[in-house]
């Protein structure tokens, strides 16, 4: 069966939390927010679309990478600290449920590890469809490329939300907290600079953690993308 994330969701189908209630949130204490100072450059100098570049391409390329990083954090935490004993429902900062939504549209409340599962495999399986995601040269994009993508991205966001919420400590334990930090600061100054995703509804839950690590300034004169 294809997984997919319902398409027309934006408004119709966030993800709310429930009723707030006070949480730990150790990824905001100032000598883990200072960590993200692993990032020794201007992060906006690299996710600024090159002028000779097709927005596509440049969208599909960083969430290539982006999907990659992901991956390779989530891939420390499961089997031993994630697993559907530990974080029987996908969870992220602020009590949000996420719920899987298939082709139909049908939400499904599922554990973490197979909301992830869902997750990994659906972006890996389109990025990897020529007919989508297109590599060899003469290809076009399809005309819902971008929506696609977008979709993609969401659903990345939602797994950092998690790792955040229920694997911090742990990531701080493997000294993997600085890459969090990066990567997660990497995806929210590329939605921002080339307008990908409208960052502070999607991220909602982590809107905090944005602030802490000051990555809603925006340098003067940044030459935004239009999608």
């Amino acid at each position: 069966m294809d997984w997919l994330m319902g398409i027309g969701g934006r408004g119709r189908d966030r993800n709310k939390p429930s009723p707030v209630t006070e949480e730990p949130k150790p990824y905001l204490e100032e000598k883990y927010t200072k960590a993200n100072s692993i990032i020794e450059y201007d992060i906006r100098d690299v996710v600024r679309l090159p002028s000779d570049m097709d927005f596509n391409e440049w969208f599909g390329t960083n969430l290539l990478s982006f999907f990659s990083n992901v991956n390779l954090l989530y891939g420390v935490l499961s089997g031993e600290y994630c697993t559907n004993e530990t974080c029987p429902n996908m969870l992220g900062p602020g009590g949000v449920q996420y719920y899987w939504h298939d082709e139909k549209g049908k939400k499904t409340k599922c554990s973490a590890p197979l909301y992830i599962d869902y997750v990994m495999t659906y972006a890996q399986r389109t990025m990897n469809d020529e007919s989508t995601f297109p590599s060899k040269y003469g290809n076009v994009f399809p005309s819902d490329f971008e929506a696609i993508m977008q979709r993609i991205l969401r659903l990345l966001f939602n797994v950092v939300a998690h790792i955040y919420h229920a694997h911090f400590m742990q990531l701080v334990q493997l000294d993997l907290h600085l890459h969090l930090n990066c990567v997660f600061s990497h995806i929210v100054i590329f939605c921002k600079e080339n307008k990908t995703l409208e960052i502070t509804k999607e991220v909602n839950p982590l809107e905090d953690l944005i602030d802490a690590l000051q990555l809603n300034s925006r340098p003067s004169g940044s030459n935004s993308a239009s999608s």
